[in-house]
């Protein structure tokens, strides 16, 4: 088939159909390439275990072929127990019984949906606001290279969403005018949050950080219970036993051999009690794994920490007054610190938090022309409209 540039091209918009924009890039690693490395991880184990033969069992030579296949069946659905080739005591015990390994695609698919929980309740949140970060930034990234004219309409036409949304958020309040007053001021300290209080939307984004952060503490807790091992420092240790030995050695976890004990019932109400020895090539898969699900766990564990803490001082009243502040030197408008009381009172008074919020997601996420000119134009509105400024200070 020859090649055709457009259809290349048109298979990689219809990949970047896939990227959110109120997000930034540690968000996508959580929802988007976690989700799709273990629901991967999930498919190809269930392949393995239904395509090949996950067990193989040493059969009594007296079986027929009918009965050695009952008997890999009869040992796959049941537990096996794991008992070191060196040990002379080979008899079934609750503590060297495996449970699991039946159960790892449903587990690594459920890990999967469980990386999409936060996105979920961000999307959810970011909707109900009444602005959706998300359309906002795809219009400004289709205008990267428009024309000047276009695009200046179009700045002004998001300025004005972002000023009804605003506006919106603080005409709203369950309070008197005092203690309206008094919430407002905790709330640029992060004890209050809520429309009325103009950091609603930031608020549940750091939430959605937050449940980031527990998706990951969970994962590792679900791990360590489903494996019956310590998971927190499983890769650790086995980074530790390949540098001790030179090589990689069998865990004890994911034995390559076990035994298996079934009863068959015959004519008479006869028990017949068999014991053979089984192995589990699947479980070679499965050991690899899970060493690397650890350090993806433990990897945007550190990343989704690291990223809180960005957003967590990026939203605070100064960090937004000195992003408000740069911009507007570089548009021009602010020229020296006798202006720092008007920036204080644009992003203050006027954006407040989710203002601001709105505006660094944006920043974040498309270039600086265009977050220039939705700002110079947010400007002019606050200034144009200056006596229906919200007095909340």
């Amino acid at each position: 088939m020859p090649y055709q540039p457009g259809s290349c091209e048109e298979l990689l918009r219809k990949l970047e159909g896939f990227n959110r924009y109120d997000e930034d890039q540690i968000d996508r690693y959580n929802h988007k390439y976690s989700f799709v490395i273990f629901s991967l991880l999930g498919l190809s184990v269930l392949v393995c275990e239904y395509v090949s033969d996950p067990i193989s069992c040493w059969s009594p030579f007296e079986f027929p072929d009918s009965w050695v296949n009952y008997t890999r069946a009869i040992c796959w659905i049941s537990n096996t127990y794991h008992v070191p080739m060196t040990s002379p005591d080979w008899e079934y015990s609750s503590e060297r019984e495996i449970t699991y390994y039946q159960w790892v695609p449903l587990v690594l698919i459920l890990q999967a949906l469980l990386f999409g929980l936060p996105w979920l309740y961000w999307n959810n949140s970011n909707e109900s606001f009444g602005i959706s970060i998300h359309k906002m930034v795809k219009k400004c990234r289709d205008l990267e290279y428009s024309d000047t004219q276009l695009r200046t309409r179009t700045s002004q036409m998001l300025a004005a969403d972002i000023d009804k949304a605003v506006r919106y958020s603080t005409s709203i309040s369950l309070w008197s005018d005092r203690l309206q007053k008094a919430t407002v001021k905790f709330a640029r300290y992060g004890l209050f949050w809520g429309r009325s209080c103009g950091n609603r939307l930031t608020a549940n984004y750091l939430h959605t950080k937050v449940l980031y952060i527990l998706n990951i503490i969970l994962q590792i807790h679900l791990m360590s219970r489903f494996l019956s091992v310590e998971y927190w420092l499983f890769g650790w240790r086995a980074l530790n036993s390949v540098k001790s030995t030179g090589s990689h050695q069998e865990l004890a976890r994911f034995p390559r051999v076990a035994m298996c004990n079934f009863d068959i019932r015959a004519i008479g109400d006869k028990i017949h009690t068999y014991t053979v020895q089984c192995a589990l090539p699947v479980n070679m898969f499965n050991e690899k794994i899970f060493i690397f699900a650890w350090f993806w766990l433990v990897a945007m564990g550190i990343f989704n920490v690291l990223s809180t803490l960005w957003w967590l001082v990026n939203t605070r009243q100064f960090r937004q007054n000195h992003f408000i502040k740069e911009r507007l030197h570089d548009i021009g408008i602010i020229k020296d610190q006798r202006d720092d009381y008007k920036v204080s009172t644009f992003s203050r008074k006027y954006l407040q938090q989710d203002g601001c919020f709105i505006l660094q997601m944006i920043d974040s996420n498309t270039n600086d022309v265009i977050i220039l000119e939705i700002i110079e134009a947010l400007w002019d509105r606050f200034y144009e409209e200056q006596p229906s400024v919200i007095e909340v200070l």
